[in-house]
């Protein structure tokens, strides 16, 4: 049985992995982020191997030119794309002409192989080209390619691949490459995904993705050629937000998320955004709570989908009310623990987010001497 791992867990996995040369494949849905680990992969051992050369550290240089001279502080990150390579690519043959009008049979190797130590190399998506599998397994396990090649000390290998189930063009691994190296399926999830973005969401993205955690992913391998949520879209949607851009005002805001995120993430994402309107009147019920017990009753009580979506957009749009006005978290936090602990705590971790002078509100202490074992 192949375990299921976190995006953000691998890197951890890997900086065990490579000082005893155990290859890791990354196997996963199409946006996942697998290449993003990759990267961070290569910025964690580089660390690690400044440590070990005393230096203060190593800057990752990724896919370095042909005969690009690297510094001593400089660590190499390779990644190739299989779908574009055939075994030729890495070894053929070449006739060259030497004295007397002789010819001389070579072999020469593909020049985008490690010739210097200190390289982390990366193939994507291998699945998509078994005729490379018996290639990369030599590679990953004995560090060379017949007599021609021998790799550079300090040379890493990782691989990425879509499952075969994914739809995606995979196959199957054969059985030479998967006793080779360490087979990870990465399949992330929502609260993952929060913790590693600790700091840069909006808001939004916080309250939909606390309330329904399986819009992370919602790739179908059944519904092919339709756009999908995934770590990847989510993440650029999110910078996009943080840029400015309007999805509701935009004359094409619904073409641009429907493209970018497919229909359910997007559905349900304007579906919150629009449920804050159902509330009334808001502020009344945030300054004489007594006087609404009746709304506040349903709010707590709703758990339908749609009752989940309202407190949801009534938290997210109160949380960026404290982002302009720290204060006003002391008066909202009462008022979300008349609903209750859970909607306290959703609250609170996305106000800090979004302004981190909340830790200084009276309110902020008592509430969490009260939850500070509820975890987010």
């Amino acid at each position: 049985m192949i375990k299921e791992v976190e995006p953000q867990d691998v890197p951890d996995i890997v900086v065990e992995c490579e000082p005893v040369d155990e290859p890791v494949v990354l196997v996963g849905s199409p946006g996942v982020g697998k290449s993003y680990i990759i990267r961070e992969c290569a910025r964690r051992i580089a660390q690690l191997k400044a440590e070990k050369l005393g230096i203060p550290e190593m800057t990752v240089v990724e896919n370095p030119p042909t005969g690009y001279q690297r510094a001593v502080h400089e660590y190499a990150l390779l990644m190739f794309n299989a779908t574009y390579l055939e075994p030729e690519d890495f070894v053929f043959p070449n006739i060259r002409e030497v004295e007397d009008a002789q010819a001389m049979y070579e072999r020469l190797v593909i020049d985008h192989l490690p010739r210097d130590p200190f390289t982390l190399m990366s193939f994507e998506e291998i699945a998509k080209k078994p005729d490379l599998f018996k290639i990369l397994a030599q590679l990953m396990n004995e560090g060379q390619l017949g007599m021609d090649y021998v790799c550079p000390d300090d040379t890493y290998f990782m691989a990425t691949s879509n499952q075969a189930s994914d739809g995606a063009g995979s196959f199957d691994f054969h059985t030479d490459l998967i006793n080779r190296a360490m087979i990870l399926i990465v399949k992330p999830t929502a609260e993952g995904f929060c913790r590693h973005h600790d700091g840069e969401l909006a808001p939004e993205i916080m309250g939909l993705l606390k309330w329904f955690p399986d819009l992370i992913m919602t790739f179908d391998s059944s519904a092919r050629k339709k756009p999908f949520a995934s770590p990847r879209s989510i993440e650029k949607f999110n910078r996009m937000l943080n840029n400015g851009t309007d999805f509701e005002r935009h004359a094409s805001g619904d073409q641009m998320m429907l493209g970018m995120l497919g229909e359910k993430f997007t559905v349900e994402f304007k579906t919150m955004v629009r449920a804050f309107g159902r509330l009334g009147n808001i502020d009344a019920m945030l300054n004489d709570p007594d006087n609404h017990r009746d709304e506040i009753s349903r709010l707590k009580n709703d758990t339908s989908h749609n009752g989940r979506q309202t407190l949801c957009s009534m938290i997210v749009m109160l949380a960026k009310r404290v982002k302009k006005d720290p204060y006003q978290y002391n008066n909202i936090v009462k008022f979300m623990e008349q609903i209750d602990d859970e909607s306290a705590v959703t609250f609170t971790h996305i106000a800090l987010q979004v302004n981190p002078e909340v830790k200084n509100q009276t309110e902020f202490g008592r509430h969490y001497s009260r939850n500070q074992g509820f975890y987010f």
